[in-house]
């Protein structure tokens, strides 16, 4: 009996503010409401912002130097040298390397049985 009067007594003081002057009761027609999906999740399921990327530093390339062209062997595009063009087997094994690294092969025909050694007949 007592929780009956108490549930009474709220809503006589609810009924008794809603007409005060200067109120206006408000109801669920007179107001639009559009809920967003977040209201509707709680607090933990919402997305997180974005972390920020760090930048890492990109290492500068060394620069290669371009070897020198051993003397007497400035041409690496066509066969421009034979054996008897060089005084010494180290001269043209010089050129030999030198151009087997510029072109990629045998350009000068140096080696002639392809054992990486060049002009091998030469002192």
């Amino acid at each position: 009996m007592k929780i009956v009067v108490i549930i009474l007594t709220v809503l006589v003081l609810a009924v008794a503010l809603l007409t005060l002057p200067g109120y206006e009761q408000v109801t669920s027609a007179s107001v639009e409401v559009t809920p967003t999906v977040s209201e509707y999740l709680p607090v933990i399921l919402r997305p997180l912002p974005s972390p920020t990327p760090t930048l890492l530093p990109v290492p500068t390339p060394l620069p290669t130097s371009t070897p020198t062209a051993p003397s007497g062997c400035a041409i690496c595009s066509y066969d421009a040298y034979n054996c008897g063009d060089f005084d010494t087997q180290a001269e043209a094994q010089a050129c030999y390397e030198y151009c087997l690294a510029q072109v990629g092969y045998d350009v000068h025909q140096l080696d002639g049985d392809n054992d990486g050694v060049a002009c091998e007949s030469l002192p």
